[in-house]
């Protein structure tokens, strides 16, 4: 099968770990037998910078316009410029499908361009966006983004909860398939190791990532239990700082450990090690680092929200809401559940068997194209 890859956020050499998600997707295609041509197509505002045709980190080529004073309208013309570009160029391909991985804005005029295109095309969708209107106070605000969901054209999620998302985003119905995100090799070796006693959280601290409810809970629990528990906390982002500030006002006994940024190796080593994987978030359509933990048999304890629930499975516990109460209470179910029966999601999120599910979801679409 022949597949050409667009897609909006990809790894650069300017950002080497953007959008490392999708590059893994389309890797795993490489392994079922996929034989993948990529190209990066952004329309975006930031520094002004123009690149079309660029060869890149990964040997994909770039088609880049950025401007940071460009009116959104314009950078979505300029996006279905730069694809038509590229199609021109891959005319005398034969590709069996292709995959546009995040709809807007490279998709927003393509019902000016379609019925010149023969092949069939499908969206690999992971934006969060969707769940909160674009930041817009309804889905109407947006009509150019919902109208790309308005022409039946097939979307792949990384979730459930995601496809519902842009379904009810868009108030369209169009043929949906769902194919995780996958969990690096690093994380797949699912050592039975002693848990110690410490909790452990990592993330780039910034909305809708949500701390504070379980900083308070942390604390109460501690002062529960002899105050033996640490949490140590992993990553950086906009939160940080707040973060630090709360520790040196309530963490009177100095069992919050702040670790900075961490190599995947190290992080590793806590969630194999850690009593509980601890998630505060408002929202997550997927939740990779969840998927990582379980992979390295911790326990988890995140909100019920979004894609969460089915990631997480049998492998944790699940908070109704994510009030200091409701962490409060998980934190101590979650100290008591047995070691033994710690599972391990590795097998579910595979490159192997994610690259088989998604070229099968491909077939099916060329198939009934």
């Amino acid at each position: 099968m022949k597949v050409l890859h667009i897609t909006s956020w990809y790894p650069s050499y300017n950002n080497p770990k953007t959008a490392l998600w999708i590059y893994r997707h389309i890797e795993s295609l490489n392994l079922a037998g996929c034989e993948n041509t990529v190209y990066h197509v952004e329309s975006a505002r930031s520094l002004f910078e123009v690149a079309l045709g660029k060869k890149e980190l990964l040997g994909n080529k770039k088609y880049l316009f950025s401007s940071q004073i460009a009116p959104w309208f314009l950078l979505e013309l300029i996006a279905i410029g730069m694809v038509i570009l590229v199609l021109f160029r891959e005319r005398k391909s034969k590709f069996d499908i292709i995959n546009f991985h995040i709809a807007y804005p490279n998709l927003t005029y393509w019902h000016w361009i379609k019925r010149w295109v023969k092949t069939p095309i499908v969206v690999t969708e992971h934006w969060s966006a969707y769940h909160n209107n674009f930041g817009m106070a309804s889905a109407g605000d947006v009509p150019r983004i919902q109208h790309i969901f308005r022409q039946n054209i097939p979307v792949i999620s990384v979730s459930k909860a995601l496809s519902e998302d842009i379904k009810r985003f868009s108030g369209a119905s169009f043929p949906s398939f769902i194919v995780p995100n996958i969990v690096d090799d690093v994380f797949l070796n699912n050592n039975r190791v002693k848990r110690r006693e410490f909790f452990f959280m990592i993330s780039q601290w910034k909305p809708p990532k949500d701390p504070f409810p379980l900083f308070n809970a942390f604390v109460a629990f501690n002062s529960k239990n002899d105050n033996k528990y640490e949490l140590q906390i992993g990553g950086y982002g906009t939160l940080y700082d707040d973060m630090i500030q709360w520790k040196n006002k309530n963490d009177k006994h100095g069992r919050l450990i702040f670790l900075g940024k961490m190599n995947a190796n190290q992080i590793v080593d806590k969630m194999q090690t850690c009593a509980l994987f601890l998630h505060p978030t408002n929202y997550e359509t997927f939740s990779v680092v969840c998927a990582e933990a379980i992979s390295c048999g911790a326990t988890v304890i995140a909100p019920k929200i979004g894609g969460i629930p089915e990631v997480i499975g049998e492998s944790g516990w699940l908070l109704s809401s994510w009030c200091e109460e409701d962490w409060f209470h998980a934190l101590c179910r979650g100290v008591q559940f047995d070691d033994l029966k710690r599972g391990s999601s590795a097998p579910k999120y595979t490159p192997l068997k994610i690259g088989s599910l998604y070229k099968n979801m491909m077939k099916s679409i060329i198939d009934n194209n």
